[in-house]
């Protein structure tokens, strides 16, 4: 099983180490050129318990 980049992030010890782990998991590969989407997914709610309804929200 592969960890993800959190699992690496969370344990750099220092700026240089982290700096190299968002390299290999965001550039390398031309990855740097991978499409993402800009707008969030409809009806995400990051923090269920402390937003509104889904029913409240206008989409």
């Amino acid at each position: 099983m592969q960890k993800g980049i959190l699992h690496h992030m969370r344990r750099s010890k220092d700026a240089h180490e982290l700096f190299m782990i968002c390299d290999r998991y965001l550039i390398e590969g031309d990855r740097q050129y991978q499409l993402f989407a800009t707008e969030p997914f409809a009806h995400l709610v990051a923090r269920p318990n402390r937003e509104c309804a889904l029913s409240d929200v206008s989409v």
